[in-house]
């Protein structure tokens, strides 16, 4: 087989594996975010007890707060662009809640009325944090001793996608070795073979002669052939 053909089939092989192998690793990801219910984006649980926060000192990646309840329309989820609120007793609830640093400056924030997208779960969103970001550094809670948690909800999405742009990669790489194989497996059928080696070792000799048919052979016997033609001559008396 052609060495460029078998170099092609390799390439291709590699993609494919690779391909799979990203395909494979992307499936673990979004599996582990389900399997953890975004436990791995927890970053706080408790009542009335103090949270250290340290990289939110920016105000593009805020945190949600939840809580065990309902919404007013009796579910605990929202459908992407529905607007839920929720019950006058839950809101009046977290309208004290606050989380003060050590200077008394409040970083939570509650509206009652949320357009979030969320699971049937049994948690309610009631809040935000950090919406303006929170300098690092150790925080107190004050929930009137109702149990919370807050999430790094944009970590959850961001993994979501990571692990669908795996899936499309995968896809793509997959694609791509196979036409490369397939590209491997043609030229192996049509390109020829390296030409052999033409020189040969004469019989009992170190010098090596080329096999016949490949043109020196040719010239050696045009050359025999003018030889004995000079003999000739010389046996009929033409030259001196």
């Amino acid at each position: 087989m052609n060495k460029i053909a078998i170099a092609v089939i390799a390439v291709g092989v590699l993609l494919i594996i690779g391909g799979v192998a990203i395909w494979l690793k992307s499936g673990d990801s979004i599996e582990d975010l389900e399997s953890s219910s975004g436990e791995e984006y927890l970053l706080y649980r408790g009542a009335d007890s103090e949270m250290e926060l340290e990289g939110w000192n920016k105000d593009d990646n805020y945190l949600v707060v939840v809580m065990e309840g309902e919404y007013a329309n009796g579910r605990s989820s929202s459908n992407e662009g529905e607007r839920v609120n929720l019950t006058t007793a839950d809101c009046e609830l977290v309208r004290n809640f606050t989380l003060e640093n050590t200077n008394g400056t409040n970083f939570f924030g509650t509206e009652c009325v949320f357009d979030d997208d969320t699971e049937e779960d049994g948690l309610i969103h009631v809040g935000y944090i950090c919406k303006e970001g929170c300098p690092d550094g150790t925080y107190t809670w004050n929930t009137n001793g109702t149990k919370i948690e807050v999430y790094d909800v944009e970590g959850i999405i961001g993994g979501f996608i990571a692990a669908i742009i795996g899936f499309v990669a995968s896809f793509g790489v997959c694609c791509c070795g196979s036409i490369v194989l397939l590209g491997g497996i043609i030229m192996a059928f049509t390109m020829q073979e390296d030409d052999p080696n033409q020189w040969a070792a004469a019989p009992g000799g170190d010098v090596s002669t080329h096999e016949p048919g490949t043109g020196w052979d040719d010239k050696e016997s045009a050359w025999s052939e003018k030889k004995d033609y000079i003999r000739n001559d010389e046996k009929d008396g033409q030259n001196p």
